[in-house]
């Protein structure tokens, strides 16, 4: 188990004619650019006359108020606050969030999701965080689940809602942590080119972002369409002193030892300044050419159409695309895994190499060698990334005050990948067998590498369909006010493939890991209701539920009940509570074997029959093989807020919540060593779907394998705080914003 601390301190000062709403006002109507939306108006008296307002729809409700409904903490940032940030990518914006606990994901190179930008509400897993566009899902990356905030241009963001609370009883799975509903613009007319820039101090990173947004109405018709194009520099390695250098033991010269001995040499050839503390390993620093963080190019389009039929009814069309190139090198190709020279092969190389290179090994045993190939030059990748989303459908009203709204959408992302720098494992073997190739010849001598060259591929595809509806309104007058429900439904249907080039899939290539072709789809039905009730003077209570049910793992209800109270002017009281879940994802439950790698577990069988003290029993690094699990279920989540705010002065608001979270069957992996451990103390392995495989010789661990499982308990609380103060002045209204987060308890089991 563990425990975290996280904090977080943001604030910004802004010039010029700003008007965030005040947080707990009595006299102004809540407004988009409100940068912490924490407690409605008070009740207009049920005896006055009705006025024309318009009723509007926050993030995290699906009821229409004539007052925003704020039992649940919602913060802004608008598109001001976005444009003083200097930032040209959503991620960027997003990751600065105090909410955001322990940071997330930014662009790097290598692994699943190169390139890409996530947000980890609360610190529990970018997979725990549901996005949205205009409150509707959009594609999220095939294998961890999460949006890629990098798909989405800046410049066509009217604000971003953060819901920093558990939302499955209105959205679904995923909305443990909190929900990101990113709201585009509307009823722009006209045309507007921007450009932005980012330079870093030094050399290495530097973005662009190129933006054209052009908009009108003619009749019953309007439309709006953004593009926009950014671009960010590679950042290499050296170009940064904290990077660099960066010793790994894969080298050239390499470093051997016999198959049974198992004591590693170090190559003579090898320089004093590259050889390890231990003497085990000729180094090789990786940082020298290596990008740390990649190229990334994305071209984005946003499309959305409406036309009013009547007065009751408008159809609309939103569109969304986006490609994405991005390009990363490393070093010269290495692998984890030692090259195995039989034993007849030595006398040739020795010969080759012109000197007694395995002196003091047993002629009979094989050779391992641990090595580097600099003649194949860098190891490269290139993704190319398509999104593309379409959602239609008719909203419109019933009667005075029910609306409705029925859309249909689709959502379609293609990954490929690409790689150069990767050896055939085969054909390495033939060529240091035979001498054509001999590592142990000097440096420029080793001989050919014809047929070494390989580039492997990975094809990914991943495809929703979906068709929801929902209708809200008020059912009836209550001595404080109206009686509103919200209720629809959700059909979808979830499909992921996977392809892998036939080498890979093989265990034949040499740098990179070995992976299979998958797939795996789903259909998902839910239902949902929402129910606000008056109760009580300046008293209102929201209950709401969601049911779900999964073709592959089984079924979840999800109810959450809120409350705001106002018990004076300047101050406000709000709770809520309630379940949540995340279904376990496709590649979660379909992926089908790959190789990973992992470092620093102990061998604790091993060690124990060769009466090793655990103190002294050696860390190890190697692959084990990994895969999805069809009988897995949902994770589940139970939540509360308790929040205050005041208004002590005009233009002075402070609001504190106080939150805790605890998450039940978390999915993953079991972790190597506490597996091992497990093992050496007799507990049944299989029962976590893992095995290990020992040598009948040596008794070590040679292969093992686990597949994901629900494993972890986590318990977090915090406190959120928040600071808005105003002054005003002839020239205009300044404003000082300050929030803070502490993260007090994050223990997982």
């Amino acid at each position: 188990m563990k425990y975290l601390l996280g904090l977080g301190l943001w604030s910004s000062l802004a010039f010029g004619q700003t008007e965030a709403t005040k947080p707990v006002s009595t006299d102004t109507q809540p407004t988009p650019s409100s940068t912490e939306a924490t407690t409605p108006k008070t009740p207009t008296d049920p005896t006055a006359a009705p006025s024309k307002v318009e009723r509007m729809t926050v993030t995290g409700s699906h009821i229409k108020k004539l007052d925003v409904e704020l039992a649940s903490p919602v913060s802004t940032i608008d598109a001001n606050q976005i444009k003083e940030t200097g930032e040209v990518s959503v991620g960027d914006v997003l990751r600065k969030e105090v909410y955001n606990s322990f940071g997330s994901r930014r662009e790097n190179s290598g692994g699943s999701a190169s390139g890409a930008a996530y947000i980890n509400l609360r610190g529990v897993g970018e997979n725990r965080t549901l996005v949205l566009l205009n409150g509707k899902r959009i594609s999220r990356d095939i294998q961890n689940g999460a949006v890629d905030l990098n798909m989405l241009p800046v410049s066509a963001i009217e604000r971003i809602d953060i819901l920093r609370d558990g939302a499955s009883a209105i959205y679904g799975s995923d909305a443990l942590g909190g929900v990101v509903n990113i709201i585009t613009k509307k009823n722009f007319e006209g045309s507007q080119y921007a450009m932005r820039f980012l330079t870093p101090e030094k050399a290495g990173g530097m973005s662009r972002e190129f933006s054209f947004t052009g908009g009108g109405s003619s009749g019953k018709t309007s439309f709006l369409n953004m593009l926009s194009y950014r671009e960010s520099d590679t950042l290499n390695s050296n170009q940064r002193d904290f990077l660099h250098p960066n010793w790994v033991n894969q080298g050239s010269p390499g470093t051997f030892r016999g198959d049974k001995t198992k004591k590693w040499i170090v190559d003579p050839t090898c320089p004093a300044n590259r050889i390890n503390q231990r003497g085990t390993s000729c180094s090789f620093d990786v940082a020298q050419d290596s990008i740390r963080k990649p190229s990334v190019k994305t071209l984005s389009l946003l499309s959305s159409f409406e036309h009013e039929l009547n007065s009751r009814a408008t159809l609309f069309t939103q569109v969304f695309a986006s490609r994405k190139n991005v390009d990363w090198y490393w070093s010269p190709t290495a692998d984890e895994r030692n090259i195995l020279i039989p034993a007849a092969s030595r006398g040739i190389l020795e010969a080759g190499a012109g000197r007694p290179v395995f002196a003091g090994i047993p002629a009979a045993e094989n050779i391992e060698l641990q090595y580097r190939l600099v003649e194949l030059g860098r190891e490269t990748k290139s993704v190319e990334a398509t999104s593309f989303g379409i959602n239609s459908g008719i909203k419109g009203s019933i009667g005075d005050a029910w609306t409705y709204e029925v859309s249909a959408a689709q959502d379609r992302k293609y990954e490929n990948e690409v790689g150069t720098g990767v050896a055939l494992k085969d054909r390495l073997n033939e060529l240091i067998d035979t001498g054509a190739y001999n590592p142990f010849k000097p440096e420029g001598q080793h001989g050919s590498i014809d047929g070494l060259n390989y580039t492997p591929y990975n094809k990914k595809i991943s495809l929703t369909k979906s068709i929801d509806a929902t209708f809200s309104g008020p059912i009836a007058e209550m001595p404080y006010g109206e009686l509103s429900l919200a209720v629809g439904g959700e059909g979808r249907k979830e499909m992921y493939s996977e392809a892998v080039d036939s080498e890979t899939q093989r265990g034949n290539t040499w740098g990179t890991l070995k992976g299979n072709s998958g797939d795996g789809d789903r259909t998902v039905s839910s239902g949902f209701l929402e129910l606000s009730i008056p109760a009580y003077k300046k008293l209102d209570v929201t209950l709401s539920g969601r049911y779900d049910k999964y073709s592959d793992y089984g079924s979840n209800v999800s109810p959450k009940i809120a409350a705001s109270y106002r018990p004076f002017d300047w101050m406000f009281v709000r709770a809520s509570i309630g379940s949540g879940f995340k279904a376990p994802t496709l590649f979660e439950m379909y992926r089908n074997e790959n190789l990973q790698y992992v470092s620093g577990y102990r061998d604790y069988s091993y060690c124990q029959a060769n009466n090793i003290a655990v103190a002294k029993c050696p860390t190890r690094n190697g692959y084990i093989t990994q895969s999805g699990n069809k009988n897995l279920n949902q994770e589940t989540s139970q939540f509360q807020n308790l929040g205050l705010g005041f208004e002590p002065l005009k233009d002075l608001t402070l609001n504190v919540d106080y939150w805790a979270m605890n998450i039940k069957d978390e999915i993953g992996y079991i972790d190597t060593d506490a597996l091992l451990k497990a093992q050496a103390a007799n507990v049944d392995i299989s029962k976590f779907g893992a095995s290990a495989e020992r040598d009948p010789i040596t008794g070590e661990t040679t292969n093992i394998k686990t597949v994901y499982q629900n494993l972890g308990h986590a318990e977090l609380r915090g406190i959120d705080t928040s600071l808005d103060y105003r002054l005003r002045f002839d020239s205009g209204t300044y404003g000082f914003r300050t929030a803070y987060s502490a993260q007090i308890r994050n223990k997982e089991t």
